[in-house]
């Protein structure tokens, strides 16, 4: 009855994580902040061999994940930041924002 219930567990987490998504959707993320995303939807955990659904992140790292994960069956989501009030700086410029969309100029937010 064990054998059974811990067979179900597994199973059950498998399908969990095959419609998770890793996301990384940080102003100060890197290229390699976003090889450790990668790298850990291809190995999730050691025995594992089950993997999430996507990774998500800025459209300035897509060709990197695209590139990173090919062949894995994992894919690419994108967020582009466009919709998004600009963010308070010094010089009143959003030029810190992430992704081909962010406002070229910006109003201070209270």
């Amino acid at each position: 009855m064990s054998d059974s219930i811990d067979s179900d567990r597994q199973r059950y987490a498998a399908r969990a994580l095959a419609c998770l998504d890793l996301t990384s959707l940080n102003l100060d993320d890197t290229s390699e902040v976003i090889d450790v995303l990668c790298d850990r939807a291809l190995s999730p955990a050691p025995g594992i061999d089950i993997h999430p659904a996507a990774v998500c992140v800025y459209g300035r790292f897509v060709a990197q994940c695209v590139s990173r994960l090919r062949n894995s069956g994992i894919r690419v989501a994108a967020v582009v930041p466009s919709g998004r009030k600009a963010l308070p700086s010094r010089n009143n410029s959003a030029s810190n924002l992430p992704g081909p969309h962010a406002p070229t100029t910006a109003r201070t937010v209270a």
